[in-house]
């Protein structure tokens, strides 16, 4: 008995000291067993318990590293937001300060100062689209049209919209699109909106080369691929760059123009139509690769 007595003595102080004892080897044939008995299940219990809240407490310590990570991304989105409102807004209030002092004197000059100002508004324009897109992912509220469309009618036009940017960049845009139409579900609009965006960062972040548009159709779905042959992205940043208010910083040339919203709202957009959006990159100047998949009609599905 004293053996036993001393034992559970023991145990007790250890978890006084903040430790969980081993069990306790007891006789449970008496009064004093059984006790040694019971205070080995609390002691189970006690390790279960510790174990939970040191779970917990790592979930929670991992929730507050993204809410301060996430905190720090929303200041540095607001800072660069307000940055690209204001560098259209001051040229528009330049050319407009230009056209008062010498827009009477030459009517080039004058045409040339209203077309930078009709480019900066709609690049304005452009920028609170995207804005108004992001505050609608955030709250869960996009508007869809669903209907029936031919994917390679949207291609064919948004590479048709984006031909001046590719020329002004001096690349060239290679289409890979089979003969026939694709026929889905979905709402036009918004997957212009993800082809344009899509072409759009491959013309950014290339500075020679080309960007391939290609389409391959396989057994209940569309693979569509845009690539380029530019600046590249490094594998860990593959699903960051996904996240909003997320931008990939270039050690030489800083952080790209923009608000970090757009490659967020093209996979809410895919996502919503039942597919997938994702990067291929071998890495740093090796170019990238951006794929998305959507669900075939019915009616284009293999009998």
């Amino acid at each position: 008995m004293a053996s036993t007595i001393q034992k559970l003595i023991q145990a007790i102080q250890e978890i006084i000291n903040g430790q969980i004892p081993q069990s306790t080897e007891i006789d449970p044939d008496d009064e004093l067993g059984r006790l040694a008995e019971k205070f080995n299940e609390m002691v189970q219990v006690l390790a279960q318990r510790e174990e939970q809240a040191r779970q917990q407490s790592e979930k929670f310590r991992q929730l507050n590293r993204e809410l301060i990570q996430s905190n720090q991304m929303q200041t540095e989105f607001l800072s660069d937001v307000s940055h690209e409102l204001r560098t259209p807004l001051t040229a528009i209030k330049s050319f407009c300060d230009l056209l008062l002092m010498f827009g009477d004197d030459d009517p080039e000059v004058r045409e040339e100062f209203l077309q930078n100002i009709v480019e900066s508004c709609d690049r304005l324009v452009g920028l609170i689209n995207e804005l108004l897109d992001g505050s609608k992912i955030m709250a869960g509220k996009i508007e869809w049209d669903t209907t029936d469309i031919d994917l390679i009618e949207i291609i064919v036009n948004s590479i048709g919209v984006m031909k001046a940017m590719v020329k002004e960049k001096d690349l060239q845009i290679v289409t890979q699109l089979p003969i026939e139409s694709i026929m889905l579900k979905g709402d036009r609009d918004r997957l212009i909106q993800v082809l344009q965006n899509l072409i759009n960062n491959a013309v950014k972040f290339t500075s020679e080369g080309q960007i391939t548009v290609g389409v391959e159709k396989l057994h209940h779905q569309v693979r569509v691929n845009v690539s380029d042959t530019g600046t590249g992205i490094t594998s860990e940043n593959h699903n960051l760059i996904f996240e909003r208010f997320a931008q990939v910083t270039d050690p030489k040339s800083g952080k790209p123009p923009g608000t970090g919203l757009g490659l967020a709202i093209c996979r809410q957009i895919i996502e919503y139509h039942g597919g997938k959006i994702w990067v291929e990159s071998e890495g740093k100047d090796k170019g990238s690769t951006f794929v998305f998949t959507l669900p075939l009609s019915e009616s284009e599905e293999p009998q």
